[in-house]
């Protein structure tokens, strides 16, 4: 990952791009399975580990989806040096690389979310970025994704964000078929 200043600079950028959603992150690959099955499914242990960390995580333990508030917090709340939170979201974030972005309204899931104070509560201590991480209990229907962002490159503020879902889902399932051609002619990732 980046150095803490050049990450500190990053984020500074990254979290006005990101305002007025909740985010989950995934893969090219599972974005295609989160669009076949028209939702972001809860892990009950059935589908692949995003992080090696999920398992430990309180939204794992409480059958809940990950997903990032940059709602309700402050910009200096989340770069927050006093936890450490800089050294944490942004690499939980980007874990993929294409990193794939679906942005949900908080108002569609509000009633099924969970917050840090909520958490702790039940779960104590670990377990959940402080602040940035929100667990959602139960799945998420696409059509509650109202913007999708990809992010190919190393400066996590370069994310290219489609006006459209439609047009996401077509370029992102293009780009899928082009790889997998490639990778069957034994030509390098495209």
């Amino acid at each position: 990952m980046l150095g803490y200043e050049r990450l500190k600079e990053e984020a500074q950028k990254l979290i006005p791009l990101l305002r007025g959603y909740l985010w989950h992150t995934t893969s090219v690959d599972g974005f295609r399975e989160i669009y076949s099955q028209s939702s972001i499914k809860v892990n009950r242990g059935d589908l692949p580990k995003a992080y090696t960390q999920s398992q430990c995580s309180n939204c794992f333990e409480e059958g809940a989806i990950s997903l990032f508030d940059l709602i309700t917090h402050r910009d200096k709340d989340l770069i927050g040096e006093d936890l450490l939170l800089l050294d944490k979201w942004p690499e939980v974030m980007f874990r993929h690389r294409p990193t794939i972005f679906l942005g949900i309204e908080l108002g569609s899931v509000a009633s099924n979310l969970l917050f840090y104070p909520e958490l702790k509560r039940r779960r104590g201590l670990g377990g959940i970025i402080p602040r940035i991480e929100v667990c959602h209990v139960g799945d998420i229907p696409f059509q509650l994704i109202k913007k999708i962002g990809v992010c190919h490159e190393e400066a996590i503020s370069n994310i290219v964000f489609y006006s459209k879902v439609g047009d996401a889902v077509s370029s992102l399932l293009a780009s899928t078929a082009r790889r997998l051609s490639a990778n069957i002619e034994g030509s390098p990732d495209v």
